[in-house]
C-alpha cells in the first residue's frame, strides 16, 4: 500500500497536479530517505563496524542533518555509546531475568518433591489398619 501511494504521489508529482500532493510528495521522499539511511547509520553503530560501514554512516548523518562530517562522527560517537550502554543494559536485564527463572523453577521443583513425599506418606496413613475378607456364611 505504502510502494503504490508513493508511486501515485511521484506519477501526481510529475504532472503537477496538486501543491498539496507536491508537499506530501516531498515529506514522503524525505522519510524514505531517512528511513533508508537509518540502515547505514545501524551498521556504522556496531562494535565490529568496518571503517566503510562508519564512512557511510556518517554519510548519511551528515546528508540527512546537513552538517558537517565533523559533526556527523562526533553525532556516529554519540549514538555509539548510546547503543553500547544500550546493549550492556539489555545483557544486564537478561542474565536478571535468567537467573530469576533458574530460581523459579527451581523453587517449583522441590515444592513437587514435596507434594510428592507428603502425599505419599498421607496415603500410607491413610490406609485401612485392618483388610475385610469377603464374608462366606
Amino acid at each position: 500500500a505504502l510502494m503504490k501511494e508513493t508511486l501515485e504521489l511521484l506519477d501526481a508529482r510529475a504532472s503537477g497536479e496538486c501543491p498539496v500532493i507536491l508537499e506530501r510528495t516531498e515529506e514522503l521522499e524525505r522519510l524514505l530517505n531517512e528511513c533508508a539511511g537509518f540502515g547505514d547509520i545501524a551498521a556504522g553503530v556496531q562494535q565490529d563496524a568496518s571503517p566503510e560501514d562508519r564512512q557511510a554512516a556518517v554519510q548519511t548523518i551528515s546528508q540527512t542533518a546537513n552538517i558537517p562530517q565533523q559533526e556527523a562522527e562526533q553525532r556516529l560517537q554519540q549514538f555509539q555509546q548510546t547503543y553500547n550502554e544500550a546493549a550492556a543494559k539489555a545483557e544486564q536485564t537478561a542474565q536478571q531475568a535468567a537467573e530469576t527463572l533458574s530460581a523459579t523453577a527451581f523453587a517449583t521443583f522441590v515444592a513437587l518433591v514435596l507434594g510428592l513425599i507428603v502425599g505419599a506418606i498421607g496415603g500410607r496413613v491413610g490406609r485401612p489398619s485392618h483388610t475385610v475378607d469377603a464374608y462366606e456364611g
